[in-house]
């Protein structure tokens, strides 16, 4: 263990071969004229450019999509079942990231109540909503492998509403 460069001091060195006691006085004497540099931080990027890029496109695209199916009268959310007269946006029935931002196969419709309840409550509390006995079968035409999950989710809550689930999780 190497010791302070003050005569007659044992302490273990601390920086600038001093201890932190002799550090100090040495600071506080104007001794010590190292200014640390200041970091120019730039904000992390939220997004990549490819992926700004590819939300600008689904964002047109989208809009574009809400308008066909207000012409094709198809414009029903896919959580409650009910006519979707504004546009609030979309449902990825499978996540968006890894490549299906744009999968239109797993894109629905939804009012944006509903979408923000089925994120944002509880299962037990979704599980009493009236459009979820509805939102499964939807589901399961949709996707069958998020319908299997959406099972498993209910299985987890321990609280299996029977008249929703009448079939068992393979």
């Amino acid at each position: 263990m190497k010791t302070c460069t003050e005569p007659g001091c044992l302490s273990p060195q601390f920086g600038g071969s001093k201890c932190k006691y002799h550090q100090f006085v040495r600071y506080m004497k104007g001794g010590d004229l190292h200014v640390p540099r200041k970091k120019k931080q730039e904000p992390v990027k939220r997004r990549t450019s490819k992926r700004q890029k590819n939300e600008k496109y689904y964002a047109v695209e989208a809009k574009e999509r809400f308008l066909q199916a207000v012409a094709e009268k198809t414009n029903i959310c896919f959580f409650c079942g009910r006519e979707v007269k504004d546009y609030n946006g979309w449902h990825h029935i499978r996540h968006r990231t890894g490549g299906r931002l744009r999968d239109w196969k797993y894109i629905v419709l939804a009012h944006n109540e509903c979408h923000l309840n089925y994120h944002d409550m509880s299962y037990d509390r979704i599980s009493q909503e009236p459009w979820y006995a509805g939102f499964l079968e939807r589901l399961k035409v949709v996707d069958p492998e998020t319908y299997q999950k959406e099972l498993r989710r209910a299985e987890k809550s321990h609280k299996l509403n029977p008249k929703i689930f009448d079939e068992e999780i393979e």
